[in-house]
């Protein structure tokens, strides 16, 4: 959003507000500078700068150079004589030139690279604005800068190098930070916040002013956790982006970079204690990367709102539309069709999924016909035309058919979109109007006797043509208008005129489907009719000063001939296919909303494990299934500091793109907690505060640790509100119900999580860990799945490999909801080795000898330290018995 000034007065005022702010916050900022250079962690008038010249133009680049030089020449001033006064002008003007040159530079890359209007609407804008016009300008400035300083002996040309990265990281920083801001706070558009929104902003500061204090403030401690903690502020970043707009989540990485700039200054926070230059530098790339990484989330998100709204009203719209459509894959076979191609056609969706699309074809076109068609489409481009095909009950219909080829994000043709609407009745009318053209064509011949005849024939002429839906033009053979009728006025904008046939494309702005070529004088429908050859239905794009907007045509064309065959004249019928086409490119859109969708959807796969760990005497197989294209679901195996392995199963709240966000916070925090060797219940807590901090009441997480010694083969769990989860013996009974030990993390900040008592597992002892996807997965009939339908499907295959077991159990509950989930549905089995049960019973009769006094001494067999040895226990010898 651009603000012009009108006149030399608003530029010189301006000018003036300019030079004030840049001087004030330049005071400001020189408070926090680094002697002897004077150089500033985070220059925020590097980014006040760039913005007054985006949003005001080039004009206002005195207000950067005065003040500027005011603020530098005021720092360095030393008026003991006049060549120390003389110098400190010369510094501040070096310096001043170099800051007016960066924002102008700056403002000329981001306008040939990027554009304002587009700046922060797609994440990879952020990183184009982060690169050229913040870190490429910044260069002039910092280059500047230092070497007026070394040249007038302020700093030694030995501290150049060290000196010219500080200067050049704060005035990158400075444009990441302010400028971003400014800009959107600058935008003529309101905020638009309801009183919850409001309340939500007022917590969000409070959580982050308190967050300023505890990670970069008075109150900051690392807490001997050994962890970056300023980073975890992250999340309170994250949730402007997520739940508000570019607007807000500006401001906020603007807020958390002065609290972090003032804590280093006065001496708090991880970047007071690393030493001077070392801590400025930590902090400005701590300050630039939430600014990028928030920047690009908002914009991201902000992205992905509008696209998943579009995607819903296209799918509503493309359900109820009157066109019918079909999806084909690349033989032919329909896979999806909407209701209005099964009202054309007779057939139910059932009946026609599976099949090929020829099922349809009625016979009127030959084999070359269709070996065109495909021959078009599998060469990548759309085929359009009239196709002549059958009904279930054998009628014919004519459909206005469009075929485009659907490509995968490489490019491959993976699919087709057939598309068409029934014109069945529109080419029964033009049968008919031919025909009465040709019956007053015939009647002219006569009527023209008299001029009295010639009235009457216009009358008929007026009273049928200006009767029809359709467009009719009707010329003689020399191209003079004949008929002109009221229907093709309004769907052209311009009626008939006397203009020679060589100038009818330029006269009514006809173009090509590409909206920009003129339409060949040659080609057009009614120059061939008149010509002699006739043209069948093809696709013209209207647009002249009666429709500035445009409209898109269906022409087809004929040759008028009198009772002896000579040509006569020829005629056109139009329609208006404008709502077609537009129905054609929120297809396109829709193409390209999957394909975004499907990135996320691998992305977030990324997040679980490749493959279950090889653990000796135990086998584990897990696998998620998401309703949609990302879910809130989560599994993943973790190897503990003590070599324990830990187990995890989590369920976000909700399906979709928010609970995925979620579900991956959860995991990067157990993630970090899981290597510092704490206690399950306590990983949990910790886990439970952070998620606590960043959700909203609504929004929760289920989830349960379950950590397992090889060595012992203990066995203990945590579980925050999840699902119970079962061990079964042996012989499938329920030995135990892993019941929920605290509540979901995110309900309660100060919630805390009990850890149950050490199980030992015996051989063939069988663990299932599951979401309540799998539980309450409905039929169509509204049954649930159940529990003991689940643990009915695990005895079943209990003698398969875990992989297989949890495979089984997907296949099972996706016959039962007939592969339309209500939720994710995620699953691990972990398997004792059942192969030891003999050994194990053999060791516990020597116990019992031992105790009756049969033997005097026992020792227990060795079992295996390492995770990956056989983990069979050794025999003892008969020595030892």
């Amino acid at each position: 959003m651009k603000y012009n000034l009108r006149s030399g007065w608003h530029v010189l005022l301006a000018t003036a507000i300019l030079v004030g702010v840049y001087y004030v916050m330049a005071r400001l900022g020189q408070v926090f500078a680094i002697p002897p250079g004077n150089v500033t962690a985070v220059w925020f008038p590097s980014g006040i700068a760039l913005a007054a010249v985006l949003l005001f133009g080039y004009r206002l680049w005195p207000g950067i150079l005065i003040g500027s030089l005011l603020a530098n020449t005021w720092a360095f001033f030393d008026p003991t004589s006049t060549a120390t006064l003389i110098k400190s002008l010369m510094v501040g003007s070096l310096i001043g030139a170099g800051a007016t040159l960066e924002a102008v530079a700056a403002a000329f890359l981001l306008h040939r690279l990027i554009g304002l209007d587009d700046l922060f609407l797609k994440a990879k804008n952020i990183f184009k604005f982060a690169v050229f016009p913040a870190a490429l300008s910044s260069v002039i400035a910092a280059t500047l800068g230092v070497a007026s300083l070394s040249s007038y002996g302020i700093i030694s040309w030995g501290s150049y190098a060290s000196t010219w990265t500080t200067w050049w990281l704060g005035d990158t920083t400075g444009i990441l930070v302010t400028t971003p801001v400014l800009i959107a706070w600058c935008q003529r558009s309101k905020p638009g916040w309801d009183r919850r929104q409001v309340a939500e902003i007022l917590i969000l500061l409070l959580l982050l002013i308190a967050a300023g204090q505890f990670f970069l403030g008075s109150w900051y401690t690392d807490a001997g956790l050994g962890l970056p903690l300023a980073y975890i502020s992250i999340p309170l970043l994250m949730w402007p982006a997520v739940r508000f707009s570019q607007r807000e989540a500006a401001t906020v990485i603007f807020f958390l970079a002065v609290e972090a700039v003032w804590g280093c200054a006065k001496g708090y926070g991880p970047f007071a204690g690393e030493g001077n230059s070392e801590g400025i530098l930590s902090l400005q790339g701590f300050v630039g990367v939430i600014a990028v990484a928030t920047l690009s989330l908002a914009a991201d998100v902000a992205h992905r709102k509008r696209i998943e709204k579009g995607l819903h009203k296209y799918k509503k719209a493309s359900r109820q539309t009157a066109d019918h459509w079909m999806i084909t894959d690349l033989n032919g076979v329909v896979l999806e069709v909407n209701p209005s191609f099964e009202k054309i056609s007779g057939y139910s969706e059932q009946e026609l999924i599976g099949k090929k699309s020829n099922i349809l074809k009625s016979g009127k076109h030959d084999a070359a016909f269709y070996k065109d068609m495909w021959n078009m489409i599998l060469s990548g481009q759309p085929y359009r035309g009239v196709v002549i095909n059958k009904k279930k009950n054998g009628d014919l219909f004519y459909e206005a058919k469009t075929i485009s080829p659907i490509r995968n994000e490489r490019g491959e043709i993976t699919h087709f979109l057939s598309s068409g609407k029934d014109i069945t009745d529109l080419k029964l009318t033009e049968e008919k109007l031919f025909k009465t053209a040709q019956e007053l064509q015939k009647t002219n011949v006569r009527l023209l006797e008299s001029k009295e005849a010639l009235v009457q024939q216009t009358k008929i002429l007026k009273s049928v043509f200006n009767g029809m839906s359709e467009g009719v033009i009707v010329a003689d053979e020399r191209g003079q208008f004949l008929m002109f009728n009221a229907a093709a006025e309004e769907m052209v904008g311009v009626g008939a005129t006397e203009t020679d046939p060589g100038e009818w494309a330029s006269r009514y702005g006809v173009f090509l489907p590409d909206c920009e070529t003129p339409y060949p004088t040659k080609e057009l429908p009614l120059v061939r009719a008149i010509h002699g050859k006739n043209t069948d239905e093809v696709e013209m794009f209207i647009r002249n000063p009666k429709k500035p907007e445009g409209a898109w045509l269906s022409v087809g064309g004929q040759a008028l001939r009198d009772e002896k065959g000579n040509l006569a004249g020829g005629v056109i019928i139009t329609r208006d296919i404008t709502q077609r086409k537009r129905a054609e490119e929120t297809e396109r859109q829709l193409k390209a909303n999957r394909e975004e969708l499907d990135i996320a959807r691998k992305i977030q796969q990324k997040l679980f494990p490749n493959a279950a760990p090889t653990v000796a005497g135990i086998d584990i197989g897990g696998a998620s299934r998401p309703a949609v294209a990302t879910g809130g679901d989560y599994f993943d195996y973790l190897q503990m500091p003590d070599g324990k392995l830990v187990f995890v199963v989590g369920d976000a709240s909700g399906h979709g793109f928010g609970p995925a966000l979620l579900m991956a916070s959860a995991r990067a925090y157990i993630h970090a907690l899981a290597r510092s060797n704490l206690d399950i219940a306590e990983i949990l807590r910790i886990t439970n505060l952070l998620i606590a901090n960043d959700t909203g009441a609504e929004d929760f997480v289920t989830l349960i640790l379950a950590r397992f010694d090889p060595e012992t083969r203990s066995f203990e769990y945590a579980s925050a509100g999840h699902t119970t989860c079962y061990l079964l013996d042996r012989e499938n009974a329920v030995k135990a119900t892993l019941e929920s030990t605290g509540l979901p993390l995110g309900v309660l900040e100060d919630a805390r999580f009990e850890r149950t008592s050490t199980r030992i597992l015996d051989p063939g002892d069988l663990i299932v860990l599951l979401t309540d996807g799998v539980i309450e997965a409905e039929s169509s009939d509204g049954a649930s799945f159940g529990v003991e339908h689940a643990l009915a499907i695990v005895r079943t295959n209990r003698d398969k490999c875990a992989a297989e077991i949890v495979e089984a159990l997907h296949t099972e509950v996706t016959k039962h909801c007939a592969n339309v989930f209500q939720d994710d549905i995620t699953a691990i089995v972990i398997k004792t080795d059942s192969s030891q049960h003999n050994e194990k019973l053999m060791w516990r009769d020597l116990h019992q000898e031992r105790d009756s006094g049969r033997i005097r001494s026992f020792q227990k067999p060795r079992a295996s330290t390492s995770l990956f040895d056989s983990g069979h226990a050794t025999p003892p010898s008969e020595s030892e018995v």
